[in-house]
Parts: C-alpha cells; structure tokens; sequence
C-alpha cells in the first residue's frame, strides 16, 4: 500500500519540488486512495508551475479537484492559476 510522502501529510506546499513529475506520476499510480491520489495531482500540478508549465498545472490542478473534489487546495490552486492567464474573462 502506497502512503502520501512526508511532504504530502503536513502541508500542500511546494516543499517537494526535488521530486520530478515521472516520480510524483509513478507514486501516484501506486496510491489506493482517491484523496492520496488527488494530493499527488496538487503535488504535480506545483511542479509544473514552478517550472513554467501553466497549462499543465492546470490540468493537473482539474485531475486533482475530479480525483478528490472536497479538497479545497487544488481548487483554490486552479482559480489562481485561471485568473493569472486570464481565462476567466472569455
């Protein structure tokens, strides 16, 4: 059984951006639960946006609210990221 990485457990963070996404994409393949899952997802999508990939983060941010949509953090995640692009005015 797969657990949420230390840096997963406390806080949501980019603490663990030494991890490269194949590293969070293969963890979370390996998690049982749906909200593991979704953490994992959060924990991708600030990769990606640390390393300039908006559209990606946002995606991940999506995946991350479909996975597990009581979290708060992914969603608060992908507004930011929306209204930094400037979606949210079409």
């Amino acid at each position: 059984m797969s657990t949420v990485s230390p840096e997963l457990s406390g806080s949501l963070e980019p603490t663990s951006l030494m991890m490269s996404p194949e590293q969070v994409r293969a963890e979370r393949e390996a998690a049982n639960e749906a909200t593991a899952r979704a953490l994992l997802l959060h924990e991708l999508a600030l990769i990606e946006d640390q390393r300039g990939d908006e559209a990606a983060a946002a995606r991940s941010e999506l995946a991350a609210i479909n996975e597990d949509p009581e979290l708060r953090d992914p969603l608060e995640r992908l507004i930011s990221l929306i209204e930094r692009r400037g979606f949210h005015k079409n």
